[in-house]
């Protein structure tokens, strides 16, 4: 999923261990109501092809969707067409 709203990238806990991703840090987030939580980061190279790479933290969670938010898409124009249900990243 696609989350503009959403600060950082989250990944479920169980695809960062299989991808091996390497632990950066822990720390805390708050979520749209200002809920805060206690979480680990995890560095991973994002790379969109013919586009730039990113080294990027991203949050480990259990039980959830992976989510791609401002920390990824704030390096791209990213265009939004609601009708086609498609992004366009450039």
């Amino acid at each position: 999923m696609v989350d503009s709203g959403a600060d950082r990238t989250v990944l479920p806990l169980e695809v960062i261990k299989r991808m091996d991703l390497p632990f950066w840090d822990e720390g805390e987030v708050k979520d749209f109501s200002g809920n805060a939580r206690k979480v680990s980061f995890y560095t991973a190279k994002i790379t969109i092809p013919t586009l730039e790479e990113h080294l990027i933290k991203i949050i480990a969670l259990e039980g959830v969707h992976p989510l791609v938010g401002r920390d990824i898409l704030n390096f791209y124009k990213v265009t939004l067409d609601g009708r086609q249900k498609k992004i366009e990243i450039e």
